[in-house]
């Protein structure tokens, strides 16, 4: 079977209007016309293993005709009749399907079929949210199964349809390939409250609908903890292979969390990946499907000194307190600073001289120190780093609660965290990359939090090479309106549609290694 980041044609989609010419064709007397011929597709693009695919070819006019088939623009031995049968079709039988025809001077080659076999055939038959027959029912069983799981929609043709989602759907760790209606156009649609689609270690293939309206939202930071990444509105790729044919992607947004001031340090946590927010008591936001629990906060006062350990995956750190609650405000001199994040935000409610707001390794915003205890404000240590888009924490300075950064927006359509993309025909319309808000007394722009990669975030690097290998496959495709408000001007790299990662993240500071195949 050919590996399906190889460029390939466009299928017919159009089956019932091919059916109706075909028949004319068969049906209009013969003439002196030009030879004419058109492909009669099988029933379904996507057939499961083991069944027989029929196509055919009806032609009029010119003389006598002959016929061959063809398979990705290559003679098929044998296949010289009106009719190809395959049977049993295998994966091997995967390819794009056209008939030649010739009356001895004239040579007419149809329009290309792409055929794609499945282990395992899905019918969407729904487009509810949830319940038997959704497009949620069906992954989720499918994650289940080995093979290939070909899904397709058995929807009315009286579309578009439109499936509105209220929370993302399940997370493909298998091997899925979704293809679209032929007969009328289907969206889905994360109606602004969620991410559509979440990639983790399986393959995904995605051909010929829309994914509109998503939203990947960073978890905002209580209490001076900084605000979580917002990355991939419709579809993040934490790891695997995805492959894109035919697909739009319209007004989805990447939007960081932002941080709120400290206020008695009850939820100095940072917040986390999947737009979670910070647990009572300082602990800092789970990672959610990047998976990693928040850092716990150190909050009762029993001990000097915060633990505050940092959070993992995409979590954010947990606040730090520290020293004991009867003591006096002149008590907490020397507490620790508040966790880090990975992802996520940094925790923050940090105070003394010795304490300070926890770091975010990437995207996440670091947390802010100082805040207020039992009804005075606390000046504190330094404010948290954001080493990598994030913005920094503010430094309480006694007269004002301080605030953590803000979490960075990045991919407003797409983010690939770690695996391998490929991309055909595809357009972007309308996605946006929107940086959370948090302390604002930075003076460079590095020390705010950051919009980057209005529809594409590639967080991926090629070690080998030292330069980013997706160029060439992003600039293929189609960009209107996407917007990345700190893209760097003129940049071949870092533009309102897409970001390419040009640096070597070191290890430590993107949460996981990134050796990867790469689409070429």
């Amino acid at each position: 079977m050919r590996p399906f980041f190889l460029l390939h044609l466009s299928p017919l989609r159009a089956w019932p209007c091919l059916a109706t010419l075909a028949l004319a064709l068969a049906c209009s007397p013969s003439g002196p016309g030009p030879l004419e011929a058109v492909l009669v597709p099988p029933d379904t693009a996507m057939p499961a293993t083991g069944t027989e695919v029929v196509f055919q070819v009806a032609a009029q006019g010119g003389g006598a005709p002959s016929f061959q088939w063809l398979r990705n623009g290559q003679p098929i031995p044998g296949a010289a009749s009106a009719t190809l049968v395959l049977g049993p079709v295998a994966l091997s039988d995967a390819g794009d399907y056209q008939a030649q025809v010739s009356d001895g001077s004239t040579l007419v080659v149809t329009a290309p079929f792409d055929l794609e076999p499945a282990d395992v055939p899905w019918l969407v038959t729904s487009a509810a949210d949830s319940g038997p027959g959704t497009l949620r029912d069906i992954l989720a069983q499918a994650n289940l199964l080995p093979g290939v799981n070909g899904i397709q929609f058995a929807l009315p043709a009286t579309g578009p349809h439109t499936i509105i989602l209220q929370t993302p759907l399940p997370a493909v760790t298998g091997k899925v390939r979704i293809l679209g209606p032929s007969d009328s156009p289907l969206t889905v649609d994360g109606g602004g409250v969620c991410r559509p689609l979440f990639l983790d270690g399986g393959t995904l293939v995605l051909d010929n609908f829309t994914l509109a309206h998503g939203l990947g939202k960073g978890g905002d930071g209580l209490g001076g903890g900084g605000g979580g990444a917002g990355m991939g509105g419709a579809l993040f790729v934490n790891s695997g292979s995805l492959s894109l044919f035919r697909m739009a992607f319209q007004s989805n947004q990447a939007v960081g969390g932002s941080s709120f001031p400290g206020s008695d340090g009850e939820n100095g946590g940072g917040g986390g990946f999947g737009g979670d927010s910070p647990a009572a008591g300082g602990a800092g936001a789970d990672g959610g499907l990047l998976g990693g629990l928040g850092g716990p906060g150190q909050l009762d006062g029993t001990e000097y000194g915060g633990d505050a350990s940092g959070g993992s995956g995409g979590a954010g750190g947990g606040a730090a307190r520290g020293g004991p609650l009867t003591a006096p405000v002149a008590g907490w001199a020397d507490n620790e600073f508040g966790g880090g994040g990975s992802f996520g935000g940094g925790g923050g409610f940090s105070v003394g001289p010795m304490g300070g707001g926890g770091l975010s390794e990437f995207g996440g915003g670091g947390g802010g120190s100082g805040g207020i205890v039992l009804g005075a404000v606390l000046a504190g240590g330094a404010g948290g780093e954001a080493r990598w888009f994030g913005g920094d924490g503010g430094k309480g300075d006694g007269t004002s609660p301080a605030r953590g950064g803000g979490g960075a927006g990045l991919g407003g359509a797409i983010f690939l965290r770690a695996g391998s993309l490929a991309m055909y025909q595809c357009s972007f319309t309308d996605n946006h990359a929107v940086a959370g808000s948090g302390d604002d007394t930075g003076t460079s722009l590095q020390a705010l939090a950051q919009g980057k990669g209005g529809a594409v975030f590639i967080f991926a690097y090629d070690t080998v090479n030292k330069a980013p290998l997706y160029l060439d496959l992003l600039q293929a495709q189609s960009w209107s309106s996407n917007t990345a408000p700190d893209q760097m001007e003129s940049s071949t790299y870092d533009n309102d549609d897409y970001y390419i990662a040009q640096e070597d993240f070191p290890a430590a500071r993107r949460g996981s290694t990134l050796d990867l195949p790469w689409a070429r």
